[in-house]
């Protein structure tokens, strides 16, 4: 059964400020929302305030962008046969080594039907002259879902062995995304509802 590709995160390494004060962390920062890494754990930093986490799109620093609601993610037809989307992620007072839940959701009619999912544990990237410092972005590698999915383009008819469910170009689509520190079990969740268009070659 051939499948629709979704792009959702590729990992670029960002080394760890060891110790003290990096993100966010002073005097100014109430005692019940600062966060102190454990110093046996990887992190070592940091944070004021609770965890964030920005459903986002993008393959690189110059396509990255934070989606708000009813943003459009171009759909294309890759070299191997599959759709892609391309799926990213914002954080906020995380450890860079985190955990990214990914799933999308047709919400058409009203119910939220999984489309794909996926979880991936990652090294995020520090955001150059981001305030506050703490953020990190993540961006994309591909993945497939089901071809019940694929669709209607003009310029190609790859076969699906499977009864189509829908054409993911005219669903009501949700982007939710879930972010967890590698060692500290603090997390956040998020979400968007946005839309596919096809097709760009």
């Amino acid at each position: 059964m051939r499948t629709l590709s979704l792009l959702i995160g590729v990992i670029v390494f960002s080394g760890c400020v060891a110790g003290g004060d990096d993100d966010d962390a002073s005097s100014d920062c109430p005692l019940e929302d600062r966060f102190t890494s454990n110093e046996q754990e990887a992190c070592q930093e940091n944070f004021c305030g609770l965890p964030e986490v920005w459903p986002a799109t993008g393959n690189s620093p110059e396509t990255f962008r934070v989606l708000e609601a009813g943003d459009t993610i171009p759909l294309w037809f890759g070299a191997q046969g599959g759709y892609h989307l391309e799926f990213a992620a914002r954080t906020q007072n995380l450890c860079p080594v985190i955990f990214l839940d990914f799933e999308l959701y047709d919400i058409t009619d009203g119910a939220e039907t999984l489309i794909h999912s996926v979880r991936r544990h990652v090294q995020a990237v520090r955001e150059p002259d981001a305030e506050p410092p703490s953020l990190q972005r993540w961006w994309v590698e591909q993945f497939r879902f089901p071809c019940v999915w694929w669709p209607d383009d003009p310029n190609h008819d790859p076969t699906c062995s499977d009864e189509p469910v829908g054409r993911i170009e005219d669903a009501d689509l949700l982007f939710r995304i879930q972010s967890e520190d590698h060692n500290e079990n603090r997390s956040a969740v998020a979400e968007v509802p946005v839309s596919a268009e096809c097709c760009v070659e």
